[in-house]
């Protein structure tokens, strides 16, 4: 294997500690789907809350413990994200800061933010640029992931996302978007990976 092309498995390898995530997505997706579908067909309730809460802090924690169990098994390599990448995700976390904090405003306005009650819901909003900033890398992974932690606060508050609600529809095609991604980036990783040591031999 010449140099050039060493060098260009190395750098699509890198990729794997921040962009690619391989089966760590394909988990995303499952989850997303999951928690949609039983908001759809369970309404509210414990079990609602249960899938919702359980599914989403094992995506979080799941995704990032494959990426490093996983997808650094030829030693750690990080990936060096280009100017405008890291403006687009500087973007998405100032964007979910300022949808958090217009509803804290609201909540503080309206005087319920003193209600224990609203508490779990309003948890899991403080929690939305917290989330994006560390765990949201791609767009996909943005669309899936917000739409999870929303439906954290609105099923704790004994709400359920539905299919029949229209912004529902780009948490559907992003959780069924990212099952196959992550099968293929995972195909991708052990192509790599394989190539990378026989390289070394």
């Amino acid at each position: 294997m010449n140099v050039e092309k060493r060098l260009e498995l190395a750098a699509e390898y890198a990729r794997y500690s921040q962009s690619y995530n391989g089966l760590g997505k394909t988990l995303g997706g499952l989850a997303g789907l999951i928690v949609l579908l039983a908001g759809t067909f369970l309404g509210g309730g414990v079990l609602t809350v249960m899938l919702t809460f359980g599914l989403t802090a094992l995506w979080l924690v799941g995704k990032e413990v494959l990426r490093a169990r996983f997808y650094q098994i030829l030693g750690a390599a990080q990936e060096i994200w280009d100017r405008e990448y890291k403006r687009w995700h500087l973007f998405l976390t100032c964007f979910t800061g300022l949808i958090s904090l217009g509803i804290f405003i609201v909540f503080i306005a309206n005087g319920r933010i003193t209600e224990a009650a609203f508490w779990p819901y309003l948890f899991f909003v403080a929690l939305l640029p917290l989330v994006t900033w560390r765990f949201l890398r791609t767009p996909l992974e943005f669309i899936v992931g917000v739409s999870l932690l929303a439906a954290c606060a609105v099923h704790s508050m004994g709400g359920a996302y539905h299919l029949r609600e229209i912004y529902t529809w780009p948490w559907l095609i992003g959780s069924l978007a990212l099952i196959p991604l992550g099968i293929s980036e995972h195909r991708r990783f052990l192509e790599i990976s394989q190539q990378l040591q026989m390289g070394r031999s």
